[in-house]
């Protein structure tokens, strides 16, 4: 499974989300890698996504298909508002059930979020407002 792909999925299958980053269309949807993040204008808000750890593991039975990753998912904004707009978004889904507790194609455990602000460093003195949160997913394959 490619949890990036499948993470994706799952926060555009969730209305709260698509409402704040965009619908479907891969061309306007502001969800990425950081590998891949915009920083121009009209990016924000927006979420970026970096898997940090992917383990195999045993499960319970002692089989070795088990997958335990560690995620950090940023909800950026223009405003700490809008951030944590996004942040609440993206955990609870409006109350439908959001990434926090999330069962599917993984299941994803939320372990903490900060907020931050972190300068643009385009000499314009201005910030970027984010909300981390890290999670455990894990999957079997």
């Amino acid at each position: 499974m490619n949890l990036f792909i499948s993470l994706k999925a799952a926060l555009l299958a969730m209305q709260a989300v698509t409402d704040l980053v965009g619908g479907t269309n891969s061309e306007t949807v502001r969800i990425w890698n950081s590998w891949q993040r915009v920083n121009g204008p009209g990016s924000e808000p927006c979420i970026i996504m970096d898997v940090d750890r992917e383990d195999q593991q045993n499960d319970l039975g002692g089989s070795g298909d088990l997958v335990v990753a560690d995620v950090t998912v940023t909800c950026r904004g223009r405003t700490h508002d809008e951030s944590d707009a996004l942040c609440e978004a993206v955990k609870s889904n409006g109350g439908s059930g959001g990434l926090a507790g999330y069962h599917g194609a993984f299941d994803a455990i939320l372990d903490d979020v900060v907020h931050s602000e972190t300068p643009k460093n385009d000499g314009s003195e201005k910030y970027w407002y984010d909300h981390v949160m890290t999670f455990t997913m894990l999957w079997n394959e």
